[in-house]
């Protein structure tokens, strides 16, 4: 196994919330583990049921559903002041985080968001 493996490896079992599905952050773990020890039924990036794909952006896939409230849940990984992390373009960040806002207001469907400073204070 070559270190670049291992190295997927660990994360990929770092990045399993209690039902075992594959998340892409820590944080999204979290939530996912609070909504399963809630009784909450959810899905992971389940395609958004209006085709959004353009020759500039892929199938719109909200970060959860909650199937049994037709709620949507976005993780914004911003801070109080809407900085990303480093390594994060924080202009084209804040620009997908205003389409999706304004897509939800759009189509008429509940968009619920939390952020990455929640988990910190």
């Amino acid at each position: 196994q070559s270190p670049e493996q291992a190295v997927l490896r660990e994360r990929e079992r770092r990045l399993r919330p209690l039902d075992g599905t594959l998340l892409k952050s820590r944080e999204e773990v979290r939530i996912a583990n609070w909504l399963t020890l809630s009784g909450i039924a959810w899905e992971y990036e389940r395609d958004y049921p209006v085709d959004t794909r353009t020759a500039d952006r892929r199938q719109y896939k909200p970060d959860f559903y909650l199937p049994e409230h037709d709620v949507y849940l976005e993780h914004f990984g911003v801070d109080r002041e809407g900085n990303t992390r480093p390594g994060i373009d924080p202009e084209r960040y804040r620009r997908g985080m205003a389409w999706k806002r304004a897509f939800h207001a759009e189509h008429g469907t509940r968009l619920v968001e939390t952020y990455s400073y929640l988990a910190r204070e």
